[in-house]
């Protein structure tokens, strides 16, 4: 189940994968590459793919707020910026 989406200058696609604490990047031809994952990624959302040539993305912990615990916040720190290197840049709309 994918939660945040990106696109790059590429024509890729990125998600976060949240039943299985990961990133996840889709290529034009269809295949998919996990690029991140491990136990601190938890909800991972809000993707931005920058000028600098990364993927930036957070790690929200979504599913350990208040609401969903009976009014009891699990967040945990630290919270988690993710930056990873991809070889491309963001989509320029004209």
């Amino acid at each position: 189940m994918a939660d945040g989406l990106e696109s790059d200058d590429k024509g890729r696609l990125y998600g976060g994968d949240l039943e299985h604490n990961s990133l996840w990047r889709r290529s034009p031809n269809g295949t998919y590459r996990t690029l991140a994952q491990g136990a601190d990624l938890i909800w991972v959302d809000t993707l931005s793919v920058a000028s600098d040539r990364h993927l930036y993305a957070l790690a929200n912990q979504l599913n350990r707020l208040s609401p969903f615990h009976e009014g009891k916040d699990l967040r945990r720190k630290p919270y988690l910026l993710v930056r990873l290197p991809i070889d491309a840049g963001p989509v320029r709309l004209v």
